[in-house]
């Protein structure tokens, strides 16, 4: 049996919706695979994580629309959607059309905490391995489509040396604290954030290369998911790794960056900011945390330490791997 026939066979059947958040699953599916773990593993990971999840059935029936536009922010049209884009990558092909979906809507890589923007990556990742995975990339981009959230993007650039201690006095801002304290869950002290002018002025980005923008926005999340153990922080992390994977389908990927950088510092403003224990014992090799990690029944323990071990190649920093083995220990 192929990947592909595992990952297609659960996701022909249910949506990326679970009762109103997210299907995991083919995330979950492919970053084992990925990991180096058999299709065996994967099948019974996926019978498991089914029967444990309220995960949305795909509709049998539903009404067509015309163009993508129509679809846009709607997940209720996912099924109407994923027609669409299937017919447009009949026509041109999956590559342009990914091209096409993620440079008209640049603005939605946040969505769904990332996940969108994760989802598709993945898709990517998995049709170099098996190119029957062309079906879940449609369906990942029908699903960027209708989860669409955008927010808003800072203007103003600082030298990468002074980005962190820049970003710690917007964290630190007595009205952007209060504000935040006004507005109870997490979509709205988001959308709130982007709607208020002075917060838009006193953010900053990374006037730097992409390489540099990428480490400096690394070096922010890393520690700071150790000490809080924040889901909102690991979905930074792994949405991070996601646009690298997605890089060469932008048209200006040093602005989609920029983008990156102002929805991954809206995203912390919201974390509480707690203090976790951290205690690493004897470090582990990579093969081990992989190893561990694919036994996890956390999907958000699998899929960082596959988004870690990816990034500990690129970067090869050792503060890396110590966040993906104390991701590990924790769950």
């Amino acid at each position: 049996m192929k990947i592909s026939e595992i990952v297609n066979q659960y996701a022909r059947t249910f949506s990326p919706y679970a009762s109103g958040l997210v299907n995991h699953l083919p995330m979950g599916q492919l970053a084992l695979y990925m990991m180096g773990n058999d299709v065996g593993k994967v099948a019974s990971y996926s019978e498991s994580n089914i029967k444990s999840g309220k995960v949305d059935k795909i509709k049998s029936e539903f009404s067509t629309v015309e163009t993508i536009t129509e679809c846009v922010g709607k997940r209720e049209l996912y099924e109407a959607c994923l027609l669409l884009i299937e017919k447009k990558i009949q026509l041109k092909g999956v590559e342009k059309v990914i091209a096409e979906v993620l440079n008209s809507y640049p603005l939605g890589i946040s969505s769904g905490l990332f996940h969108t923007t994760i989802r598709l990556a993945y898709a990517v990742e998995g049709m170099k391995l098996d190119q029957d995975l062309e079906e879940e990339a449609a369906r990942a981009l029908a699903y960027y489509i209708t989860a669409y959230r955008e927010g808003n993007v800072f203007n103003k650039k600082v030298n990468p040396s002074r980005f962190i201690e820049s970003v710690e006095k917007v964290f630190n801002n007595r009205e952007i604290i209060e504000l935040l304290k006004s507005n109870p869950s997490l979509g709205k002290k988001i959308h709130a954030l982007y709607n208020e002018s002075k917060y838009m002025e006193m953010g900053l980005l990374i006037d730097g290369s992409n390489e540099e923008k990428v480490v400096f926005l690394l070096k922010l999340l890393l520690p700071m998911l150790d000490q809080t153990d924040s889901i909102i922080v690991l979905h930074c992390i792994t949405g991070l790794q996601a646009l690298l994977v997605l890089e060469d389908y932008f048209n200006n990927f040093s602005y989609i960056l920029d983008i990156m950088t102002t929805y991954i510092i809206t995203h912390l403003l919201t974390v509480d900011n707690k203090d976790v224990p951290v205690d690493l014992g004897d470090s582990k090799s990579w093969n081990n945390i992989i190893k561990e990690s694919s036994n996890s029944t956390n999907v958000h323990t699998i899929k960082y330490t596959y988004s870690t071990s990816v990034l500990y190649k690129k970067y090869n920093t050792d503060t890396i791997r110590q966040s993906a083995q104390l991701r590990e220990m924790r769950n």
